[in-house]
C-alpha cells in the first residue's frame, strides 16, 4: 500500500532501500524492478543462489541487465567485479543511475551495447521496458538500432558467473561466447529459458545443448536449504535454469556463505 501511494505521488523514481543497505530506483509500472519492491528478491531462487555463490573476489555478468538488479546484488552487496550489458540507452541510463546511487563505479563496468554471434549493429525494441527484444522486423515500430558485438570480443577477464536474460536471444549469445565458456574459471550461469526463443529459430533445448557441450549441468536451488536439486525433466522446467560445472565445488561454496538478511528474515 504505502509503495503503491508514494509511486503515485512523486514526480520521479523512488530510491527504495534494500538488501545490505543497497538501494534501487523505481517508479510505478517497470515491471523488472518493482518485483523486489513486493517481493524482496523477485527471482527468489536465482537471486538467492547468486547472494549464496558469489564472493568479492569474483567477476559476473549481466547480460540483459535491464536498470540492474542483479549488478546491484553481486557489486552492491556482495562487492564482485560486475560487467554489466543493456543496449537500450533509456534503460542504460536506469543502469547507470543504479550503479551510482550505490557507489559501484569502482565495481561495475557498465556496456550499451547487445550481445550476439555477430560484431555491428542489431535492431532492438524500445517501448517494453523490461522485455525489450532483439526485432527481426525492420518494419516494426518503436525500433532502434544499437551496437552489438561477441562476448568474447568485449571483455578479457576471466568471468566466474553469468546470467544471461536477452528475451529468448540466449543461443546467438552463447554462440558469441565460446571462449569463456570453455574458461574453467566460469562456473556458473543463470539462464531464462521460457521457449522465446522460438521468435529466432531455436529450442530452449538447443540452449541447454550448448551449455552441456561446456560441462555444464541445469539445477535448480532451494535456498533454505542450500541445496541443489538436478532438473532433467522437460516437461517439469521451470523458467530459470541455473547451469553448474563442478557441482561439489559450487555446493561447498553454498553452505559456507554469510547468511543474508531479507525482510528480516535470514536466508
Amino acid at each position: 500500500i504505502n509503495w503503491q501511494i508514494a509511486s503515485r505521488l512523486a514526480p520521479g523514481r523512488i530510491a527504495v532501500d534494500w538488501i545490505g543497505g543497497t538501494k534501487f530506483l523505481a517508479s510505478q509500472g517497470e515491471a523488472g524492478v518493482t518485483g523486489n519492491v513486493y517481493c524482496g528478491l523477485s527471482d527468489f531462487e536465482e537471486m538467492s543462489f547468486l547472494l549464496h555463490f558469489l564472493r568479492k573476489e569474483d567477476t559476473f555478468a549481466d547480460i540483459g541487465a535491464n536498470a540492474g538488479i542483479y549488478t546491484i546484488l553481486a557489486s552492491g552487496v556482495i562487492g564482485a567485479k560486475s560487467v554489466s550489458f543493456e543496449p537500450v540507452p533509456a534503460t542504460y541510463r536506469r543502469l547507470l543511475a543504479n550503479i551510482a546511487i550505490n557507489n559501484m563505479e569502482d565495481r561495475v563496468s557498465a556496456y550499451n551495447q547487445a550481445l550476439g554471434s555477430t560484431t555491428g549493429e542489431i535492431l532492438f525494441s524500445d517501448s517494453k521496458d523490461c522485455m525489450n527484444r532483439v526485432v527481426l522486423d525492420s518494419s516494426a515500430k518503436d525500433v532502434i538500432r544499437v551496437a552489438v558485438s561477441q562476448l568474447d570480443q568485449t571483455i578479457s577477464q576471466p568471468i566466474t558467473m553469468i546470467k544471461l536474460d536477452v528475451e529468448g536471444f540466449e543461443k546467438s549469445v552463447l554462440e558469441g561466447a565460446g571462449q569463456t565458456l570453455a574458461n574453467p574459471d566460469l562456473k556458473a550461469l543463470i539462464v531464462e529459458l521460457n521457449g522465446s526463443g522460438a521468435a529466432y529459430g531455436h529450442t530452449d533445448d538447443e540452449v541447454i545443448a550448448q551449455l552441456t557441450e561446456h560441462g555444464f549441468e541445469p539445477f535448480t536451488y532451494m535456498p533454505f536449504e542450500r541445496r541443489l536439486q538436478s532438473q532433467t525433466d522437460a516437461a517439469a522446467r521451470p523458467p530459470n535454469l541455473i547451469f553448474l560445472r563442478e557441482q561439489s565445488w559450487v555446493e561447498s561454496r553454498l553452505v559456507s556463505a554469510d547468511s543474508i538478511i531479507i525482510r528480516e528474515m535470514s536466508l
